[in-house]
């Protein structure tokens, strides 16, 4: 991959569709491309050597962002949002006012099964942080090995800088242009945005476990539930000790978000009265 200078990614993302949520007032701009438009965006982006920082958005982010500010703080680092809770699309769908846009769910799982056909026999090469039996879910994939770089599987530690720079030494000695974060979502938002700083030349998109399904390590839910979007309840039946979460987190999220949306209406009205 020839070095070229990182074009100026503001500029452009100003062009792109978008609906705008605000988590206790931190701007989360949300793409509303569909799932082949944001692997075909992604892929052209790098291409011409823009570096991107991606958030695969659910609700528990969400929610999660409500209540930590540290977090909320990490997570609007971000160049991109994409959605993939169908929650955060219902919320997306109430606040567009622009009849041309018809924001729709962009599953993780999906938009990287896109990205890896889309690239599979080209010059650009990944890497992937996290996660278990990477080359077993690539070969079961047939994605080419010899276009993964960098495949690590161990321990990922919390907030630690040192890795973080013997994995930008991987990035750059293995001349990747996507790396995957196959890790939880607090670790994903700390190690995104100071991976890109030292390697400015990368797209970087949070999976969560998405390897996981695509490895078939984990059943995703079967397809009649992810059109009714019931995909958490397939989680809470299969994974009651670790999805158990969205019984609590998804309704406060929705209720923090409802009221952080009620005080933004009031104080929009309250300021153009006084203007009168």
């Amino acid at each position: 991959m020839s070095a070229a200078p990182v074009k100026s990614e503001p500029q452009f993302l100003d062009t792109l569709p978008k609906i705008r949520i605000y988590i206790e007032g931190e701007k989360i701009d949300v793409s509303a491309l569909n799932l082949d438009q944001t692997s075909r965006y992604l892929v052209r982006r790098q291409n011409e050597h823009v570096s991107n920082w991606i958030v695969t958005l659910n609700w528990e982010m969400v929610s999660r962002a409500f209540l930590n500010k540290n977090y909320r703080n990490e997570l609007a680092r971000a160049t991109l949002f994409v959605p993939d809770g169908a929650p955060v699309v219902w919320w997306m769908r109430f606040l567009n006012q622009n009849k041309n846009l018809h924001p729709e769910r962009v599953a993780g799982v999906d938009l990287i099964l896109s990205i890896l056909n889309r690239i599979a026999g080209t010059s650009l090469r990944i890497g992937i942080i996290g996660g278990r039996e990477l080359s077993q879910s690539l070969k079961r994939l047939n994605f080419p090995l010899e276009q993964a770089g960098f495949l690590w599987d161990g321990p990922v530690y919390d907030r630690d800088d040192a890795q973080v720079k013997l994995f930008a030494q991987e990035v750059t000695k293995n001349a990747l242009d996507f790396v995957f974060l196959a890790l939880p979502s607090t670790k994903q938002t700390w190690l995104g945005p100071r991976l890109l700083e030292l390697c400015p030349h990368i797209t970087i998109v949070g999976v969560g476990g998405t390897f996981d399904y695509l490895g078939n390590r984990k059943r995703r839910a079967p397809l009649i539930l992810q059109r009714l979007h019931l995909e958490w309840f397939w989680r809470l039946t299969t994974e009651p000790r670790t999805a158990s979460r969205y019984l609590l987190l998804y309704p406060l999220g929705c209720f923090l978000l409802c009221v952080s949306w009620l005080k933004n209406k009031l104080g929009l009205r309250r300021a153009l009265k006084s203007l009168k």
